[in-house]
């Protein structure tokens, strides 16, 4: 796969039309809330139109190549774009999404208040209890335990957890 460079949009130029267009999110009658254009080195490639449904919060946007596909983060939702068939797998967050934390064989999507683990194909693998309220943070992972900070108090009132990565329970 050639480099891919992309960013986030809330109008583009003409010349993006033509590019194939993958949708996520509810289907629109209007002009998306945001795109996400990405290129082929310098070429315009595809145009992916990001919309949000009543409910979703648009927190941040968060785009990633990880295990040769594209995984876009945004409002309450992360999807998995197969960058050759353009096939695409959506999940549905807690209220908002607020960033990746990829490991070697699964990636961590953190929200406003749980965490949640994908495998590379985007399969769900768990979701783990409400660790927060406003905000969930990754600060380590290792031997089988992900230590971060869950915000209930905002703002600064940040509480420390420990999650078993394999089920995605709390730990003592």
């Amino acid at each position: 796969m050639s480099e891919l460079n992309w960013r986030f949009a809330h109008t583009h130029e003409s010349e993006w039309s033509s590019r194939p267009t993958v949708q996520l999110g509810p289907a629109s009658l209007g002009s998306p809330w945001a795109y996400l254009l990405i290129c082929r080195g310098e070429d315009p490639w595809l145009r992916v139109c990001l919309e949000l449904d009543e409910h979703e919060y648009p927190h941040l946007e968060e785009c990633l190549l990880w295990r040769s596909a594209l995984w876009v983060g945004y409002g309450g939702r992360v999807c998995r774009i197969d960058p050759e068939s353009l096939v695409v797998r959506q999940h549905r967050l807690s209220w908002y999404f607020d960033q990746f934390y990829p490991l070697e064989d699964s990636l961590l999507v953190c929200s406003a208040s749980h965490l949640t683990r994908l495998d590379p194909d985007g399969n769900l693998l768990w979701t783990s209890p409400e660790i927060g309220l406003d905000g969930v943070l990754v600060s380590n992972v290792q031997d089988g335990i992900i230590e971060g900070q869950g915000e209930y108090d905002p703002p600064g009132g940040w509480v420390d957890f420990r999650l078993d990565l394999n089920r995605g329970e709390l730990l003592t």
